[in-house]
């Protein structure tokens, strides 16, 4: 029996995958072994914090944080858990949260099945904590990969394996690996392509018609489906019929409406990430008519040839050569083209912009960040001419200018670091050497287990701290190297253009990505000025 009474939070969790792992037991088991073993040692159980279904490789999990904040308030004193896997199957993170809650928190924590304790002093250099956080996390990442290879065998198969069906189609009930048409939702596609591709209408307009009708959006239609609540991230209800361009714009790129299956775009790096990576069309597992189509081959072609060709020239022969670039610094939203009212265009100074979203929501939401047409042009211009006046001058000194802007945030050259990660290496080198010398000491029996202790978590505290600085060390590197490539992506493409007295979309779809239009500011005189910022494709604004 213990001789102090503890609080005791009781930790349980079980996954898919852990359900699959033969060292895992069921929550039910688990809070049985929990509770004999509370009982045993005297402790008062606070409460049971049960994460059913919940991943192992990261702690997003409402009943760990319930935990958490429990300790943090001081209504309990003691975790008790099964074992490591339990815990976490990220060695990094469960390394972390072990040493928050009893460093930081004060918390005392025990893993019965291994017999470890954070009341003994070898807590976290323990072999058993070490070795087994390991084996927890190697399992994810094997069950990751024969999940992947056992998902792209399915894909290659033609079996799609989405988590939701496209909007216009739905799984089949005899076969959720196969794709029907769904016959409340297709029509809505065919029609946004013919509106697109054959009356005049652009994304925005397709958007402003659907909503008008209470057409539900894709999302709130598969929030209905599945039962439950359409909400943001605030749990906030969200608006079933607002439908937004970059919804159109997907749509009308999805080859899926001809009939074709296409897999593979994208994927997690490994299961420890919450992020995805886009994937090289060389590697998509591609099939041509292998479903239904919504759409024929004439109605694609239609509205991608409006899409290759839009240089958005109007009735009146004007063209909007600043479309898609042109970007509001506060909300981010398309700057739309407006004009006075007129059918003659060809006067630019009634040409205008203003945010999208104001045209859309009001002054309440955003405002209007109004410019006209002819004085955006003349500041890109002017800015556009003289970065080349000089690239002309002098194309090394150029360079190494533009070097110098993009690098302004670097701390260190990257000659500094790559020496630093050098010196790092070699230290590490040396430290694992000196490691393995110990554990042959040990074997051999020249140093006795106390000795052996206090040196091995001198030498892992150190080699642990150099691990870290040294992978720091080296996403730096990589991230001053992707510099100076694109650097010379953005030079090579300047230099095309030896002189230029006057801007067309082309021209300006090579260099820029985009332009933030500021609000007008008056000074204390009663002069305007107004701000734009010019984001450069490869290296980003220039701050001078």
């Amino acid at each position: 029996m213990s001789g102090k009474l503890y609080n005791a939070a009781c930790y349980c969790r079980l996954s898919q995958d852990d359900a699959n792992d033969g060292t895992s037991v069921s929550i039910i088991t688990q809070k049985e072994m929990l509770r004999d073993y509370c009982v045993k040692s005297g402790y008062s159980i606070h409460d049971f914090y049960c994460d059913d279904g919940y991943t192992g490789t990261n702690f997003d999990r409402p009943a760990f944080q319930r935990m958490y904040e429990d300790a943090k308030s001081g209504l309990i004193d003691i975790i008790v858990v099964k074992d490591l896997s339990r815990f976490g199957r990220n060695q990094g993170e469960v390394r972390n949260n072990c040493f928050n809650l009893v460093a930081k928190l004060k918390i005392r924590m025990i893993f019965v099945s291994e017999n470890l304790d954070s009341d003994d002093e070898e807590f976290f250099t323990d072999l058993k904590m070490v070795f087994s956080n390991v084996i927890n996390e190697i399992y994810p990442l094997d069950t990751a990969k024969k999940v992947r290879v056992a998902l792209r065998s399915k894909a290659e198969r033609g079996e799609f394996i989405g988590s939701q069906a496209p909007y216009g189609y739905i799984k089949s009930p005899a076969d959720k690996h196969v794709l029907i048409v769904d016959p409340e939702t297709a029509p809505v596609v065919a029609e946004i392509f013919e509106l697109y591709a054959y009356k005049g209408y652009g994304y925005n307009s397709i958007a402003k018609l659907l909503s008008s009708r209470k057409q539900m959006t894709p999302a709130a239609l598969q929030a209905k489906r599945a039962h439950r609540p359409y909400v943001d991230k605030d749990k906030a209800p969200k608006d079933e019929y607002d439908w937004h361009h970059d919804t159109i714009r997907v749509i009308l790129n999805n080859e899926v409406y001809l009939g074709t299956f296409i897999s593979g775009k994208r994927r997690k790096p490994s299961p420890f990430d919450k992020y995805v990576v886009k994937v090289s069309e060389d590697k998509w597992i591609k099939k041509d008519n292998h479903h239904e189509p919504l759409i024929d081959r004439d109605l694609w072609d239609a509205a991608h040839s409006k899409m290759d060709g839009r240089r958005r020239t109007t009735t009146t022969g004007f063209v909007n050569i600043f479309t898609k670039i042109l970007k509001c610094e506060c909300c981010g939203k398309v700057m739309g083209m407006s004009n006075f009212g007129m059918k003659d265009m060809t006067d630019v100074k009634n040409i205008f912009y203003v945010c999208n979203t104001y045209k859309k929501k009001g002054k309440d939401v955003c405002s209007s960040h109004y410019i006209r047409y002819d004085a955006l042009y003349e500041t890109v211009l002017e800015e556009l001419q003289e970065l080349l006046e000089m690239n002309a001058e002098d194309k090394t000194k150029f360079k190494q200018t533009v070097e110098r802007l993009v690098a302004a945030s670097s701390a260190d050259p990257i000659d500094c670091l790559k020496r630093r990660a050098t010196e790092l290496e070699q230290k590490l080198t040396k430290a694992q050497n000196v490691i393995g010398m110990l554990y042959a000491d040990r074997v051999d029996g020249k140093i006795d287990e106390t000795s052996f202790t206090v040196q091995m978590k001198t030498f892992q505290g150190g080699v642990a701290s150099m691990n870290a600085e040294l992978a720091e060390v080296k996403q730096r590197i990589a991230e001053e190297v992707q510099k100076s490539e694109s650097v010379d992506s953005f030079v090579d493409v300047l230099s095309q253009y030896e002189q230029i007295d006057h801007l067309d979309q082309e021209m300006l779809s090579r260099l820029i990505e985009k332009i933030e239009v500021f609000d007008a500011t008056e000074d204390d005189e009663g002069h305007t000025s107004q701000k734009i910022r010019i984001y450069y494709r490869f290296i980003g604004t220039l701050v001078k």
